[in-house]
């Protein structure tokens, strides 16, 4: 590795750290004592290629798995210690593919955001649902509030579950793979609406992401996977370049800047080999 390499130290200005993580699914390794951090009020991008853990990750910091070794730090605690609310006060989860398979309404769903504030048998509190009423607008949602979410398209859905993940108001939000099931149009305008959520609330995002160029117009930091090992992170313009993504993807490249935006694009050549 190089000078870029992942910083193992928790660092004050780091909300997430992944602190010697090994993981295996049966007698199959993916992770083994790999160490990552996030930085505070920025977007995070994880990329990589297909298989290499990237996923596996993001369940890891959401707390769905427990890693077999190491742990996760929030904020100078550890994950593991944290009760199921405390841990969703903290943390909002959007998995790649939502399963809906209850006829519950839109704003329902989205509601259901904001079970970690109530207490037992306790119902919406108005600040509640002003919450859940600008996660809708914050989605375009108003629409479809009262639509059943077992009639929407995917590209709905997806939009559905990441405004129930705003609602939650979690100091940090992990996406995996937000824009899956969206056209560039809908992919464009929901990146544009977090981005306003860090702008605008300090939140941590951290995003598994597939589109090269999607992560190089929103992200501010980047880590790099491949084969279950953190080849690097840093800041986009420190990481993000032909020499790293030529070893994560095994592809020829170049990385030019943007003139309007001054964020790198880029153009694909071929495979190294």
């Amino acid at each position: 590795m190089n000078k870029n390499e992942t910083d193992h130290d928790c660092k004050a200005d780091c909300a997430l750290n992944a602190r010697v993580i090994s993981f295996a699914y049966g007698r199959h390794p993916i992770f083994d004592k790999i160490n990552v951090s996030f930085p505070r009020g920025k977007f995070n991008a994880i990329l990589g290629p297909n298989g290499c853990g990237k996923t596996t990750l993001l369940s890891i910091l959401s707390g769905f798995f427990a890693p077999s070794n190491g742990e996760v730090i929030i904020d100078g605690s550890s994950l593991g210690r944290l009760d199921a609310k405390a841990r969703a006060r903290l943390i909002a989860y959007v998995p790649q593919t939502p399963v809906m398979a209850f006829p519950f309404t839109v704003r329902e769903i989205v509601s259901m955001g904001r079970h970690p504030y109530l207490a037992r048998f306790a119902g919406l509190s108005p600040q509640d649902w002003q919450a859940v009423d600008e996660a809708l607008d914050i989605l375009d949602l108003n629409e479809l509030s009262g639509s059943l979410v077992t009639e929407l398209s995917g590209g709905e859905r997806q939009r559905v579950v990441l405004a129930r993940a705003l609602a939650q108001e979690s100091e940090i939000l992990l996406l995996d793979e937000p824009t899956s099931n969206l056209d560039i149009r809908h992919a464009l305008d929901i990146l544009s609406r977090v981005r306003k959520r860090i702008s605008e609330r300090g939140i941590t995002v951290v995003a598994v992401m597939h589109d090269l160029n999607l992560a190089a117009m929103f992200a501010d930091h980047c880590l790099f996977l491949n084969k279950g090992k953190a080849v690097c992170s840093g800041e986009m313009d420190k990481v993000f370049n032909r020499e790293n993504i030529a070893q994560v993807y095994d592809i020829n490249c170049e990385v030019e800047k943007d003139q309007e935006s001054g964020r790198p694009v880029i153009k694909i050549k071929e495979r190294v080999g």
